[in-house]
């Protein structure tokens, strides 16, 4: 009877770390956000442009939560966290951007370490000038986010107008 409890807590655990999000929760939160405007640190930012949510961004934040996720499960014994748009491999956001075959003009990346919702990672990076200006960015028009565990990656970006923009849609 211990052996089925201990395998039941850890598929809660996997299904747990691998948990959906509520898409949109996201986007209705940030495009709120975009359209009131708000503070960053010191500075005020006027309102923006909507965004549009992106599944293949969002599977391209998937994979580096997973990523984040996987490598601070063998890291915590180190007693420091991984946590940087740099993977483990060397990789950029551009270089998973362009893995992924997307054609993007333009993007950025905030990352995050929450336990928590979604509406707790937003109010985290709306909480870090440096990311709430990332979410706040004019340049940006679609969005993906995805968290593994308590990873979150958010990319907001900008196609290639010279592609097709119902490819973006």
């Amino acid at each position: 009877m211990k052996k089925i409890g201990l395998i039941a807590c850890m598929l809660l655990g996997m299904a747990s770390a691998y948990a959906q999000i509520d898409e949109g929760l996201i986007l209705d939160q940030l495009n709120e956000l975009r359209a009131d405007g708000c503070r960053c640190g010191n500075k005020e930012v006027k309102p923006t442009n909507e965004l549009r949510w992106n599944a293949d961004l969002a599977d391209v934040a998937k994979a580096y939560s997973e990523h984040l996720y996987d490598n601070n499960n063998e890291l915590v014994v180190g007693k420091y966290m991984y946590l940087s748009h740099v993977g483990l491999d060397g990789s950029t956001l551009e270089d998973r951007l362009k893995d992924a075959g997307m054609n993007i003009r333009y993007a950025v990346e905030n990352l995050a370490c929450v336990e928590g919702n979604e509406l707790m990672a937003i109010d985290h990076w709306l909480n870090n000038p440096e990311s709430c200006n990332i979410l706040m960015d004019n340049n940006s028009t679609i969005v993906g986010v995805a968290r593994t565990g308590k990873f979150w990656v958010m990319i907001l970006a900008q196609p290639n107008f010279s592609k097709q923009k119902e490819e973006y849609k």
